[in-house]
């Protein structure tokens, strides 16, 4: 068996996130225990979100996040579109626009797949714009033509994400 497969324990463990999210609140973005949820199956030192962007307008729709201790964010949003908002400027160019550039929203992606080594990631903008982001995983939901819709797990000291985990 590969790292790359789940074993029963980690479908009962998803399968339990969903039921709990079912039952709870649906919240202003989606269930707080959705993310909680997520938090636990895929830890990460800075947090789980859901983002909602509507990058044709270089604008933030929502974004909704727990932290690795059940800190709550938001949900914030919208947010003003900034020309010279550094973000904004990258998205076009790194991994927050794949999806959205190739047409595969099925594929999860990770900083890995776009900087295989720590050196490349801050020789990026991406080192520049989120430094204290040295790894990230997205996975993208279904949204409207010129947005997009994903759930974002960040990582600063264990950054790198296991294939099991995407």
């Amino acid at each position: 068996m590969s790292t790359s497969e789940l074993y029963a324990v980690d479908v009962e463990a998803l399968v339990c996130v969903l039921e709990e999210a079912r039952e709870d609140d649906p919240g202003p973005a989606m269930p707080w225990s959705l993310l909680a949820g997520l938090q636990r199956l895929i830890p990460c030192d800075l947090e789980v979100s859901y983002q909602h962007h509507e990058y044709r307008a270089s604008r933030t729709l929502v974004i909704h996040a727990m932290g690795e201790d059940g800190e709550r964010f938001g949900p914030e949003g919208p947010t003003p579109s900034d020309p010279d908002d550094l973000f904004w400027q990258y998205w076009w160019h790194g991994l927050c626009s794949w999806p959205q550039r190739s047409g595969d929203l099925r594929r999860v992606i990770q900083t890995r797949d776009f900087f295989p080594t720590e050196q490349a990631r801050l020789a990026s903008p991406l080192g520049e714009i989120i430094p204290e982001v040295r790894g990230a995983m997205i996975v993208s939901l279904p949204a409207a033509p010129g947005q997009a819709r994903r759930i974002c797990f960040m990582r600063y000291d264990h950054a790198e994400f296991t294939e099991r985990e995407r």
